[in-house]
């Protein structure tokens, strides 16, 4: 059988996970016969690739060596290597989309974001390793891609090998992988919910320089692959709660090595996780749930033998390498020997790479102001002085600099243990709750959750302070189990004790010290008739530790119908308002909102305008912006949800612990308020680069069912527990807490 020259463009030879899957790949094809070369934008040593041995066996070429050769095919790994093709001379061209990698990128950085999203209209013949990634091309682009399942190494993971430590009998051990410094892979957060789990024997296992982590036993830093089978053999339960991923491996190597996982249901989970089965599947935007199921786990041995049972009989069915790449190796010859000549090949390249440069230059040019070569050399000049200075603190004074403090590292918990309320329930689960929402006229009508549930039987009441005698009464005559009070600031203590059934404050206001006072007063700990729930999950901890009763997060509902009736959503560019804004200003925006007035477009709307106007205007913008609290406080996700049902771009700090919308993904995200200008003027000067990320959003609100999530925070926090608070699996239901 004819062998063929392949190249692999790769960005960094690295250790990472997508790295372990071209070498995999291009040892495999070399076994059965092809030539196969990595090639660099610039020389690397072999020794860079010590911790895959294998690897190192392989041809490594940088672009200036690769010039008088010719390969029968080219392999881009990385949107980057792509634009990198022109200077690797091949017959054919290929992809090989192991993510969609303009995700990675803020809003901030359009330039990147755009030229990454671009490489997926290239007309080169797509690979890729994951179903999703795979329907995203074809949804969004109309490709037609080959889907090659990542294999398993099975002689490296598997239950038989050596191990670091043996597991314990009696108690957990949990392994948290992945590299530190990476937002999108959010390490740090697993670190900090397992402690808050109170995981007694916690390790890291990481890629990146690290000897030591508080509250971890064990730290396992840039180990040889051919090592981490052992890691995994001495764990019980790997978390991992990445935001981004293309079909991540950890999970599977573990079922492999005899362990069960917790994952979010971050993208590509859904090859190989099956929740209560195999492992634990987290929604993105319910995070704090892996504080319980570690301590389910904890408790309940048997259930965790019956996941890593589920694990072994997952790994047993999924192909190892060999067979992966058997699948691969099919996909290139198909690519190689199809007619198509190489001249025409290297054309399609070409014109789309010239199209890439077309729209880079006004992306660049959008977020480039033009200075002078003194401002430049002066700017040049401060960046020196503020690097000696964090490198030598000492010589601040005398290089006419303010000392520099370090950032402190930031989680979405302030530290303290989110509080366990569950075993205080004391509503009797049944199928349908009556449930009762007392909310101001001015809250607007769209944000009152829910109706055409077949579980909640809901009453509405709207009022313009405490409640009446009538609003009692009909209170009375509903007899609800649960009434959900939105605005409790006008409530007084008697208020709240004259309301029927259990009473739950609905909050979105941030924890200061009136605040904490107010509720103080209205929901004390002791009382377990009554207690808080707040939109913001970083606000749970410092209220309970004030002494607040503290059920979780809830957000608020949305009306979608009613939002969604008499649109035309593909008229979207021609909308009259560029960027709406909807608040007053406030002490922490007033600066930056006369600042954005500057910008072409920009309208601020009143949010005590009538619902029926309000929404109206929203449809008639494009891009929608949100601004952090008066107190740094989360952006309301409900509000986001709100303005991406109205078929509106979102704009907005990053807030994805709530509701599971990812920066990137769903809504666009900036980093600072003195960046947000430059970013609002990129994104109007080039809607269409944000309309793939617009349309994901819509499609995320059409999901938010604010019903649904109402009886889980019911069930959860305020229904008796079941069978000792622990983790039960049935054939029908999966997992239920």
């Amino acid at each position: 059988m004819k062998t063929y020259d392949i190249a692999f463009l790769l960005g960094s030879p690295d250790i990472s996970g997508g790295t372990n899957v071209i070498m995999e790949h291009a040892l495999g094809l070399t076994r059965m016969g092809h030539r196969v070369s990595i090639v660099t934008e610039r020389p690397i040593e072999a020794s860079r690739l010590a911790w895959k041995p294998d690897a190192m066996t392989l041809p490594l070429f940088c672009h200036a060596e690769v010039k008088q050769k010719m390969f029968d095919l080219a392999f881009a790994t990385w949107w980057r290597t792509c634009y990198d093709l022109p200077f690797v001379p091949a017959r054919k061209y290929s992809y090989f989309v192991q993510s969609i990698e303009s995700r990675f990128f803020p809003a901030t950085d359009p330039d990147s974001k755009a030229l990454a999203e671009y490489t997926y209209r290239m007309p080169m013949p797509v690979v890729t390793e994951a179903s999703w990634i795979a329907k995203y091309l074809g949804g969004n682009y109309g490709r037609n891609v080959s889907l090659v399942l990542n294999g398993i190494d099975k002689a490296t993971f598997n239950t038989d090998g050596p191990v670091v430590e043996p597991r314990r009998e009696r108690a957990l051990r949990v392994l948290i992988e992945g590299p530190l410094g990476i937002e999108f892979k959010r390490t740090e957060l697993a670190l900090d919910l397992c402690r808050q789990a109170g995981v007694m024997d916690l390790w890291l296992l990481t890629s990146s320089e690290c000897t030591s982590m508080p509250g971890c036993s064990r730290v396992l830093s840039r180990i040889p692959v051919t090592k981490v089978g052992e890691v995994y053999r001495s764990c019980d339960v790997l978390v991992k709660l990445s935001t981004v991923e293309g079909m991540f491996g950890p999970p599977l190597e573990m079922f492999h090595c005899g362990g069960t996982a917790i994952t979010t249901d971050v993208t590509g989970h859904d090859e190989y996780m099956r929740h209560g089965k195999n492992g634990i599947i987290v929604k993105r935007g319910s995070e704090s749930e892996v504080v319980e199921y570690l301590r389910s786990m904890e408790r309940d041995p048997a259930f965790v033998t019956a996941l890593k049972q589920g694990a072994i009989e997952t790994a047993r069915a999924w192909p190892d390498w060999p067979a992966s790449t058997r699948q691969f190796e099919a996909f290139v010859r198909d690519t190689i020997e199809k007619p198509d000549s190489a001249r025409s090949s290297t054309d399609n390249m070409l014109v789309a790479l010239r199209g890439a440069l077309r729209l880079a230059g006004p992306l660049r040019e959008a977020s480039r102001r033009e200075i002078s070569g003194r401002e430049a050399l002066n700017r040049v000049k401060q960046k020196a002085k503020e690097r000696i200075a964090r490198q030598f603190p000492p010589l601040s004074p005398i290089l006419n600099l303010p000392a520099i403090e370090a950032k402190p590292v930031r989680t979405p918990w302030s530290g303290a243990a989110l509080p366990d309320m569950r075993s205080r329930g004391t509503l009797v689960r049944k199928p349908t709750y009556r449930v009762a929402f007392v909310t101001p006229r001015s809250g607007h009508t769209w944000h009152i959750p829910v109706t055409g549930s077949a579980r909640l039987a809901s009453l509405h009441i709207a009022h313009d302070g405490p409640p009446t005698r009538r609003d009692l009464q009909q209170l009375a005559a509903f007899r609800p189990d649960v009434v959900f009070v939105t605005a409790p600031e006008q409530f007084t203590r008697r208020d709240i004790e004259n309301l029927p059934g259990l009473i739950v404050g609905h909050t979105a206001s941030p924890a200061d010290a009136s605040r904490i006072e107010l509720l103080k007063e209205l929901f004390p700990a002791n009382d377990t008739r009554v207690g808080v729930a707040h939109h913001d999950t970083r606000q749970i901890a410092p209220l309970a530790s004030a002494g607040v009763r503290m059920l979780g997060t809830l957000q608020r509902g949305i009306d979608l119908p009613a939002l969604r009736s008499h649109d035309d959503f593909s008229m979207w560019e021609r909308r009259p308002i560029n960027v709406a804004y909807v608040g007053k200003p406030t002490r922490a925006t007033q600066a930056i909102l006369e600042e954005l007035a500057e910008v072409p477009g920009f309208t601020r709307l009143d949010p005590d305008t009538d619902d029926r106007t309000l929404i109206g205007l929203i449809k008639q913008s494009r891009f929608t912006l949100h601004l952090p609290g008066e107190q740094g406080t989360c952006v309301d996700a409900a509000l986001a949800i709100r303005d991406m049902a109205c078929g509106c771009q979102v704009i907005a700090p990053r807030f994805e612990i709530e509701c599971g919308l990812l920066g990137g993904e769903h809504y666009s995200y900036y980093h600072d308020l003195p960046m947000l200008p430059t970013v609002l003027r990129n994104v109007v000067e080039m809607p269409d680069t944000q309309d793939v990320v617009r349309t994901i959003g819509m499609q995320r609100a059409e999901e938010y069912d604010a019903a649904r999530d109402t009886v889980i925070f019911i069930e959860r926090y305020l229904c008796q527990p079941q069978v000792s608070d622990t983790v039960v699996v049935t054939k029908s239901q999966g997992v239920r807490r």
